[in-house]
């Protein structure tokens, strides 16, 4: 039972290793091909990259041959197993953020294309009516936003999502990249933006992660609550560092704003969140698609990050609220 168990580890190994060998022959080629014109140092290290996965392969299909043909077949345990598959793993990781990268580059183009023909200005106030103050408040809450602006605040509800990559958005919205989130938000992000801008405050940019440019825009403040607390709790308390195991210490939280862009196919014009589904950005790879991004020496390391899930609610499933201020609470 042990023998055949293995045999179909290895099969499951195998066919994994397919799937990996199929996206670098033949994905990632493609993608270096379209890239072409890209500056000479951005394409070295595209093909760099693509090396290392190669050669990581090639280790990996090794140590396979290897355990199958040095010594008995008891002689391979489930941990060597498990140790290739964690290789495996990796190798799946770097694939998904070079496509992240290919992405973001196409994302640059699209971006600096549309601001030259004099489109995606940060300033619009989209559809909301924002002389009525009144009209604007039915309008925000219909939307999953209450303005407070006596307060310098507007809420969101919230759930803690369950990210299982490290953290690379605060906040997003269902069929968004949640799976490396902290938070499920219940509100149209293009909402919290006419809210921000209700409440005095005044988009800037996306960072320049080549350029180790952060994210610009009007200070914000950003907590979170839930029934029972006494007090709400500075957000950047449920972010941890991994590497130090302590909470994010003096994070910049920033209206950086996105953009209004217009759809190359049908002409009609969209809020870039609304369609991203990222309302808070915490590294700098998804700050052009978000209303709130994160300006911190650190927020450049994708790799960083993890939730403080000891700060958490006990129950995941309880509701929450997200604060987002102009100023910081007493």
């Amino acid at each position: 039972m042990g023998r055949k168990a293995l045999g179909i580890g290895f099969l499951i190994v195998a066919a994994e290793l397919a799937v990996v060998l199929v996206a670098i022959l033949v994905w990632i080629p493609k993608r270096l091909d379209t890239l072409a014109a890209r500056p000479d140092d951005s394409t070295a290290r595209l093909e760099k990259r693509m090396t290392a996965l190669e050669n990581r392969l090639s280790e990996v299909v090794f140590a396979i041959e290897k355990s199958r043909t040095d010594g008995e077949e008891s002689r391979v345990t489930k941990a060597d197993i498990a140790r290739l598959s964690n290789n495996l793993d990796d190798i799946a990781t770097e694939i998904y953020d070079f496509q992240k990268s290919v992405e973001r580059s196409f994302m640059t183009v699209q971006r600096n294309i549309l601001r030259r023909i004099g489109k995606g200005e940060a300033h619009s106030a989209g559809a909301y009516p924002m002389d009525s103050p009144s009209a604007l408040a039915e309008a925000l809450e219909k939307d999953g936003v209450i303005l407070e602006k006596d307060k310098g605040c507007c809420r969101v509800k919230a759930v803690a999502s369950n990210p299982n990559r490290p953290l690379e958005l605060v906040a997003g919205i269902e069929g968004g990249n949640l799976y490396e989130s902290l938070l499920e938000l219940f509100a149209k992000p293009s909402a919290l933006r006419a809210a921000l801008l209700a409440l005095g405050a005044r988009p800037g940019a996306p960072a320049q992660p080549e350029k180790r440019l952060g994210p610009t825009g009007s200070r914000l403040w950003l907590y979170l609550r839930w029934k029972g607390l006494e007090k709400p709790i500075p957000l950047e308390e449920f972010i941890l560092n991994a590497q130090t195991g302590k909470p994010m210490k003096d994070p910049k939280w920033v209206f950086s704003g996105s953009s209004f862009e217009s759809n190359f196919r049908t002409g009609e014009e969209y809020y870039v969140p609304d369609e991203s589904r990222v309302v808070i950005a915490l590294t700098w790879n998804f700050t052009y698609q978000s209303v709130i991004a994160c300006d911190h020496e650190d927020a450049g390391n994708e790799f960083l990050w993890a939730v403080n899930r000891d700060k958490l609610p006990e129950d995941p499933a309880t509701p929450m609220e997200l604060l987002v201020c102009t100023h910081p609470l007493p």
